[in-house]
């Protein structure tokens, strides 16, 4: 260094339940309890953990010095455990939140069924769509819902952090209607499945049809 400034030290990367932890705990402080459940309500859709991992993980954001945790002394009932974000905290997860987003983790249960489905009867792959489509069609349910109780919380005292939860479940939603619309057009589509055992012919292009329709 030729003007003799300390360099900075790297900020801490984050796992992305860290990220999520500290997101909520930049909100307002909060219990391990109420860090539980709006993870549960607010985060789940999207991000799915293990209840098991939130304890582990508040402990050893604790330990670097990212968030802290007070003792509240309670008359006639337990002590309890409040946790906030501590400043070094706040500047990592803005780091982290800075940085560019990467494309969506690909583990897509349906199209590998899809994919393989010359493997299986006609008949499981129907059904296992038609299963498919309306446990989408109930998520998407359940995610409105989730959205209307939400939606309550935008006259309350955090209506910026309640407004980009709005727009997060905004796109849940939309995701989950294009699984279900989706859906529908394959099961259209496999109406013009080749039989098991079906040799080369001249249908090509009714087949080719069929798949681009399924994709508009």
């Amino acid at each position: 260094m030729t003007n003799g400034a300390e360099p900075h030290e790297p900020l801490p990367q984050l796992s992305d339940l860290e990220v999520a932890l500290l997101g909520l705990l930049s909100v307002r402080p909060m219990t391990g309890y109420e860090i539980g459940r709006h993870y549960a309500r607010a985060l789940s859709p999207w991000w799915e953990t293990p209840r098991t991992q939130v304890y582990p993980k508040l402990r050893e954001l604790e330990r670097r010095g990212l968030i802290e945790k007070e003792t509240v002394i309670q008359d006639g009932k337990p002590n309890k455990q409040v946790y906030s974000i501590a400043p070094e905290g706040t500047s990592a997860l803005t780091a982290n939140l800075s940085e560019p987003i990467r494309g969506a983790d690909m583990k897509h249960h349906m199209m590998m069924r899809l994919f393989l489905g010359n493997l299986l009867p006609a008949d499981t792959m129907r059904q296992l769509l038609e299963d498919y489509r309306a446990h989408m069609t109930d998520r998407a349910d359940a995610l409105r819902e989730v959205r209307a109780k939400f939606s309550a919380s935008l006259s309350g005292p955090h209506q910026r952090s309640v407004f980009f939860e709005l727009l997060s479940l905004e796109h849940l939603i939309a995701i989950a209607d294009l699984e279900v619309s989706g859906t529908e057009k394959v099961l259209e589509a496999l109406e013009h499945a080749p039989r098991p055992g079906s040799g080369p012919g001249d249908a090509a292009s009714p087949l080719l049809d069929a798949v681009r329709d399924s994709a508009d």
